[in-house]
């Protein structure tokens, strides 16, 4: 067995675990005063700590009171603590090590966890596909997703939760210093607050854009609804239209993800912008111009019918 001065513990520069809750940290303390400890650490080739920051806190504390612990039914010299050295080396499967230990035992704070998740995606991406065997070059969230369920031990049966979460990672990740987010006890909650946060910023850059902020700009910025706007572009003057109509599926129903539709996303919506673009884009697209418009699987057969193959006045280029 090999023990390790506490004082002699070398951490990484950074860690997955910025905090520990102060009411597991207590019950960890109680739990190897009263049975030993269970588990040793896991120090890289190094002497960095890989895994193990809250036992290290937990035989601190119990060392500080002048008391020592119990390992495998051995007595361990007051103020020093087991270890185990991994023989991974690469900074991928450190940083998975790690990972596992968070996931499986004490939760993470929503923060943390959002950061570990996110900075696990982003590794696979810069890595692939010599990370792991039969991984893409193109890492998706289903993924990262995988190799996260792997490492807490659970089927890949909800996998598309699972994705979505390493999704969400990413946004918490981009607004972590927004107060709400900083301030959130749950990671469903950090969620609500990122994407809140990227909608205020949304309005913001748009507010700059419709404020005249752009006048040096060879565009400009007209914020009136289309129909009405349409009619002001002058004949054949429009290199290429880019449509985003409401779908007319009810996004604005949604509940948390209808976040951002401050408008109403009916059939009727759709029609209203999709046939003022179908009237007008004829006089304003010069000949070569080009049409992108996203719409809805359903949406998208009655432009198809309509636009293509009953009265074809799309530019050419579509």
């Amino acid at each position: 067995m090999q023990t390790i001065k506490l004082s002699e513990i070398q951490q990484p520069p950074s860690r997955q675990r910025s905090a520990s809750d102060p009411t597991k940290l207590a019950d960890l303390i109680r739990s190897i005063q009263e049975e030993g400890l269970f588990h040793a650490i896991i120090l890289d080739q190094d002497g960095y700590l890989v895994a193990g920051h809250n036992r290290i806190q937990a035989v601190r504390a119990i060392a500080d009171k002048g008391f020592s612990i119990q390992y495998d039914n051995q007595n361990i010299s007051l103020g020093e603590i087991p270890y185990t050295k991994t023989h991974k080396i690469d900074e991928f499967s450190l940083f998975k090590i790690e990972l596992e230990e968070n996931l499986r035992r004490e939760q993470l704070s929503p923060l943390d966890e959002a950061s570990a998740l996110a900075r696990l995606h982003e590794m696979m991406k810069a890595g692939a596909p010599e990370l792991a065997p039969g991984l893409k070059q193109e890492v998706t969230f289903k993924d990262t997703a995988k190799e996260v369920m792997a490492l807490k031990g659970e089927a890949a049966g909800h996998i598309n939760t699972e994705a979505q979460k390493i999704s969400d990672s990413i946004l918490v990740k981009a607004y972590e210093k927004e107060p709400g987010v900083k301030k959130a006890k749950t990671f469903g909650e950090a969620v609500k607050e990122a994407r809140k946060a990227a909608q205020r910023e949304w309005q913001t850059i748009y507010g700059h854009m419709t404020r005249g902020d752009n006048l040096d700009s060879k565009h400009k910025v007209i914020c009136a609804p289309c129909q009405e706007a349409l009619l002001s572009v002058p004949a054949g003057s429009v290199d290429v239209i880019i449509a985003d109509p409401p779908y007319g599926i009810g996004a604005d129903t949604f509940g948390e993800q209808s976040l951002g539709h401050e408008y109403l996303d009916d059939c009727a919506a759709f029609e209203a912008v999709y046939k003022a673009i179908q009237k007008e884009a004829p006089r304003i697209c010069k000949p070569d111009a080009a049409l992108f418009m996203f719409v809805d699987l359903l949406t998208w057969y009655q432009v198809v019918v309509e636009a293509v193959i009953a009265e074809p006045w799309l530019p050419a280029n579509w």
